[in-house]
């Protein structure tokens, strides 16, 4: 059984390799395109403050070993041990819109947007675990290569180490429908075509 192109991109997607844990596809739209322009999520000027606010909370510890612990009323500290004395700080939550990470792409000719990835739905965190990101959040999406060929050929690279018969045990052999186990890939490689008609890597993770 080969892994099954996620139900997300089954309209946009082309195989062009597929075994039974990776896929590798390249994207066509609907209007026969094959070149996108390519999106990915960035903050806003309040979100960077937020984020500074909650970097600069960490910046006490500095370097050297820090020991983690949580207290009787559930908060996180680090600790750190100094010849000054000891540093201790309790770990603000990290914002939510930290952690996602969503790449979409327009067709260079129709203008259609298609999702690529969003941490928050897709691979096997956002799939399975879900993800602290409310899912009505509208994150600001800037352009890659804007100045130069934006529109460029776009391929996906899934790999899936979870086989379809553990995910229907884990999942319960009621809930693991196919399309569901189709967005649970364990790792996501996107690559953006250039000039010299090879593909370089935008996005690599794993998603579990």
């Amino acid at each position: 059984m080969s892994l099954p192109i996620p139900y997300h991109l089954r309209e946009t997607a082309e195989i062009i390799k597929s075994t039974k844990d990776t896929l590798t596809l390249l994207l066509r739209c609907k209007c026969g395109c094959e070149k996108f322009t390519l999106w990915e999520n960035t903050c806003t000027a309040e979100e960077r403050a937020e984020l500074a606010a909650y970097n600069e909370a960490l910046r006490p510890l500095g370097s050297g070993q820090i020991s983690i612990y949580t207290d009787a009323e559930g908060r996180v500290h680090w600790a750190q041990k100094r010849h000054q004395g000891a540093v201790d700080i309790v770990l603000p939550p990290e914002p939510a819109f930290a952690s996602l990470k969503r790449f979409c792409v327009r067709c260079a000719e129709c203008g259609t947007e298609t999702v690529l990835f969003d941490s928050r739905f897709h691979g096997y965190d956002g799939a399975v675990c879900g993800t602290d990101v409310p899912a009505d959040y509208e994150p600001l999406m800037k352009q890659k290569y804007a100045k130069r060929e934006p529109a460029r050929r776009i391929r996906v690279e899934l790999e899936c180490t979870v086989p379809p018969e553990e995910f229907a045990e884990i999942m319960g052999y009621g809930a693991a429908t196919d399309n569901l186990y189709s967005e649970c890939f364990t790792h996501i490689q996107i690559a953006a075509g250039t000039a010299d008609g090879k593909f370089r890597t935008v996005l690599a993770m794993e998603t579990a």
